[in-house]
């Protein structure tokens, strides 16, 4: 039951967040949303099972959301996090350059587009 409400929580809104995208994004037909993943997706911890949990459903809906939305111009995408923010290597301004990264890339081709982008520190 907890679980249910965990992903209902951290993952549910998503898809209406993404697409109320602001009118300015929809009337240029360009614009980025990005959502922080983590490594637990991939490598659950038996001590929290709800975050791999939670982290693998954002993975998938912003995959499906970027297949709906690129044609709109709209750049989905999430980065991994692969490691513990503030440590060595996870220093919130060198994580924050993937993200001005991945929102610079919407000015490109879309087929150059990346949606999942790995952060290993």
């Amino acid at each position: 039951e907890q679980l249910l409400a965990d992903v209902a929580g951290s993952v549910g809104p998503l898809p209406t967040l993404v697409r109320a995208a602001p009118p300015g994004m929809r009337a240029c037909g360009a614009g980025t949303s990005t959502a922080t993943g983590s490594a637990a997706a991939d490598s659950p911890s038996p001590g929290a099972p709800s975050l791999g949990v939670q982290k693998a459903a954002l993975r998938s809906l912003v995959q499906a959301l970027a297949q709906d939305l690129a044609p709109r111009g709209l750049h989905c995408a999430t980065v991994t996090i692969n490691g513990v923010l503030g440590t060595p290597g996870f220093e919130v301004d060198r994580i924050a350059d993937v993200y001005a990264e991945l929102a610079a890339e919407t000015v490109g081709q879309r087929e150059l587009w990346r949606t999942v982008v790995p952060y290993p520190g």
